[in-house]
């Protein structure tokens, strides 16, 4: 088995080559999930956070839809390829990445802005976080959903998935999100039914996880 920071070597280096693919043919790409909630959580909490088992990307683009980014991807990248879907009624692609580090090809989901709900964001938005405070022997940053959307979109998928993992995840972003000065009243750029998400669903979680209440009240969210 490997160890917890080789994993860690193997799925940045996935996105690393990932982002640097799409950013060659101009098209913007950052990381999400729990991936990107690894990197935010890293200086505060590195023992206590989970490894992602697999990587969200999403390509900001209205051009592509994410079949074609994934034979992009894979045309390009030698270390990606593309599988079909486990279901065999469905006629999706699964991307894996390869690597001596990983006993199993780690599986790449790749996604676009509507796709469980997500936003349209500028490559400026992104938050490029140094993967050196992760991982000591890896000097280089990668492009991350910003804070305030990536807890939306944390929130949604613990709310479908309703697992530890999930709630995981979002914990450890609500305890750091206020050294980040995040408040919903930053989400004004932000579409509007993407920010409902956040009246619609915290009273959910909250019910599980009566401590975050305060947390939600931090980022302005007041329930």
């Amino acid at each position: 088995m490997p160890t917890k920071d080789e994993a860690l070597v193997a799925v940045y280096r996935a996105a690393f080559e990932a982002v640097s693919i799409f950013h060659e043919h101009g098209l913007p790409c950052c990381i999400m999930g729990s991936g990107a909630a690894y990197l935010w959580n890293r200086a505060k909490a590195r023992d206590n956070i989970r490894t992602p088992d697999d990587l969200d990307l999403v390509v900001m683009t209205t051009r592509e839809d994410s079949e074609e980014l994934k034979r992009l991807l894979v045309s390009c990248g030698t270390d990606f390829t593309l599988e079909n879907a486990w279901n065999p009624k469905k006629t999706y692609k699964i991307v894996f990445y390869h690597t001596p580090l990983l006993p199993e090809p780690l599986k790449i989901d790749l996604l676009v802005p509507g796709d469980l709900n997500i936003p349209l964001l500028p490559y400026e938005a992104f938050v490029h976080l140094n993967i050196l405070k992760a991982l000591p022997a890896a000097d280089y940053t990668l492009p991350c959903m910003p804070l305030l959307p990536l807890i939306i979109l944390k929130l949604q998928a613990w709310n479908n998935l309703r697992n530890d993992k999930q709630r995981k995840d979002l914990s450890g972003l609500l305890r750091i999100a206020p050294y980040h000065s995040v408040h919903v009243a930053f989400g004004a750029k932000l579409p509007e039914a993407f920010m409902q998400l956040l009246t619609d669903l915290a009273p959910n979680f909250v019910e599980v996880v009566p401590e975050s209440k305060n947390q939600w009240r931090k980022i302005g969210l007041m329930l």
